[in-house]
């Protein structure tokens, strides 16, 4: 017995050890996060560190717990089976946006929108250009990308229209943030889905009533901002 609660012992040691030396990969994982936010070459080479943070400190870990080499890599194996459905869908993903960009369709869409927009009431308008931003985000996922493509375009029109720049951005940051939890296009999501044990129908399903309430609320949070002419431009 008294073998028995020594091993227990020291099996718990190592797990604590692997917990700490895991958490520290945590951490600077955290940190590479941190950086890309500000540092531009850094946003591209994300998820290429977040995957070589987690693996290094799970290997680190499992040298730790003593875990042999074989057994890691049957572990890593059988993880990699479980998000390789995963990986198509984000080239899937990612193949849409690009025939989206290079197709010249994003030009055609922009195009009829800021015609439709012209003429139309303030309200209808917000809504549409609310409207615009939720499409937009279907196909490119990347705040900044949007807003270098249609922000040069959606301010001269809000001054026409009668809404203020903004109500305008306003409606922009409602569609540009909800929708990235719920879009099978975000390359972000799948990989969390694939990470999980939740399908994307399955991920859907539960949160389609939250993205609607959602989006009343942000019509509602428009036609106020409409309204009192939000914003002092």
């Amino acid at each position: 017995m008294t073998a028995a609660l020594l091993n227990d012992n020291i099996n718990q040691k190592l797990v604590r050890k692997a917990s700490i030396s895991f958490g520290i990969s945590l951490l600077m994982l955290t940190f590479i996060i941190g950086l890309a936010s500000v540092i531009a070459f850094l946003a591209d080479l994300t998820l290429p560190l977040i995957g070589l943070c987690l693996l290094s400190g799970g290997y680190v870990a499992a040298k730790i717990t003593g875990l042999k080499h074989r057994d890691l890599l049957r572990v890593i194996l059988k993880s990699f089976l479980g998000i390789a459905p995963g990986i198509v869908l984000i080239l899937l993903a990612m193949s849409v946006k690009f025939i989206i960009s290079n197709g010249g369709i994003m030009d055609t869409i922009l195009y009829y929108t800021a015609n439709t927009m012209l003429g139309t009431s303030p309200y209808l308008a917000v809504l549409l250009i609310y409207g615009l931003i939720l499409m937009l985000e279907l196909f490119v996922g990347s705040s900044s990308a949007k807003a270098f493509l249609v922000m040069p375009l959606i301010a001269p029109l809000a001054d026409l229209i009668g809404v203020t720049r903004q109500t305008a951005v306003l409606a922009f940051c409602f569609g540009d943030g909800f929708s990235n939890v719920i879009y099978p296009t975000n390359p972000v999501l799948l990989i969390c889905l694939g990470l999980t044990v939740v399908s994307f129908p399955k991920w859907f399903k539960w949160t389609y009533k939250l993205q609607l309430c959602a989006l009343i609320m942000a019509c509602i949070f428009l036609f106020i901002g409409v309204a009192i002419s939000y914003g002092p431009f």
